[in-house]
């Protein structure tokens, strides 16, 4: 019961019913802020219930707790008999309501858990399908930027994204930007995989894989004291170079007969094939191999411990290497073996 000089605590006048309800045993008359209080308590358990209604808010939360507390306060002011019973009864009633609450509350969680795990997946969907609304061209577009391996994985999506990342000409572009050469020396294919048909629809989708797992190098190619051109390297066979891969700047200062490979050339040596780096560098790369052809000569470089062979067509690359095409080939090996 509230005396006239008792101020109410917040959570009192959110969950303490109209003193009218308890009937006699509230004689005293009411004072003003008695009156503010029922008027108080009053438009909270009307907010309270109209949201209650409304299912706004989870079991988990204070207006709920509000409201079970209510309606328990409620049922002990309908019953007279309660009024001068002991609080026992109210007490396991209050031990009852919490259990019930946590477990609403734990419920919900689950509950809120499942529905955005549900809206997640349904998300992925969501975006799966709008993608399938795109354009094929806008579609085709975006598997333009896409690499190898992830063309590989969209093959197996369905069976219109697999003809889309089967498209030759997208694994022709990706197989040319790591060895330029492929487009124009059939012969090459064989040093890379020679199971490969190149007359094949799907060549350059077959050739990938290894093409492009096979290591490369970029380096300066001059005679003494002359520029000849930029190349890049591929290693075709041989024991691996490793990490330290070819110097930046290789000299040419040396020629000797191309009978003598095969007596000069280890068995274990790396072999590379060269090709100019862009078509700026493709004068001096043949007038490179012109020049060792007219002579009969096969160009050395020296570096610390290692001797680098640049051999040019020649009858050594077609019995040796398998090699038909017109493109330079070298030889990496210890300077002084063993």
């Amino acid at each position: 019961m509230i005396s006239p000089k008792q101020q109410p605590s917040e959570l009192e006048m959110l969950i303490l019913p109209e003193p009218a309800v308890y009937g006699a045993h509230l004689s005293t008359p009411p004072s003003p802020s008695c009156k503010r209080l029922r008027a108080t308590d009053s438009d909270a358990s009307s907010s309270v219930k109209d949201m209650d209604e409304a299912e706004h808010f989870s079991p988990d939360s204070v207006p709920a707790l509000v409201h079970q507390l209510h309606n328990l306060l409620n049922y002990v002011a309908r019953k007279p008999s309660l009024h001068h019973a002991s609080a026992s009864f109210l007490r396991d009633s209050l031990r009852t309501l919490l259990l019930q609450n946590e477990k609403a509350a734990v419920d919900s969680l689950t509950a809120v858990s499942r529905a955005h795990k549900a809206g997640v997946a349904a998300g992925v969907c969501e975006r799966q399908q709008l993608f399938g609304l795109l354009p094929d061209e806008i579609t085709k577009h975006i598997f333009s930027f896409l690499d190898g391996p992830n063309l590989a994985i969209c093959r197996e999506v369905c069976s219109k994204w697999n003809a889309f990342a089967s498209c030759e000409k997208q694994w022709k572009t990706l197989v040319t930007r790591k060895w330029r050469s492929l487009e124009t020396d059939v012969d090459a294919w064989k040093l890379i995989d020679s199971s490969v048909d190149v007359n094949a629809p799907n060549r350059w989708r077959m050739i990938y894989p290894k093409a492009s797992a096979i290591p490369k190098w970029r380096c300066r190619l001059q005679k003494t004291g002359r520029f000849m051109c930029n190349l890049v390297a591929h290693q075709i066979r041989g024991a691996p170079i490793g990490d330290a891969g070819l110097p930046d700047v290789l000299v040419v200062e040396r020629r000797f007969n191309l009978q003598h490979l095969q007596a000069f050339v280890m068995s274990e040596a790396s072999v590379l094939y060269f090709e100019p780096e862009s078509e700026q560098d493709r004068g001096g790369y043949e007038d490179f191999i012109e020049y060792l052809i007219k002579r009969t000569r096969a160009g050395l470089a020296l570096d610390d411990q290692q001797r680098f062979i640049f051999i040019p067509p020649c009858e050594y690359t077609r019995t040796h290497v398998k090699y038909e095409g017109r493109s330079l080939l070298g030889v990496v090996q210890m300077a002084y073996p063993p």
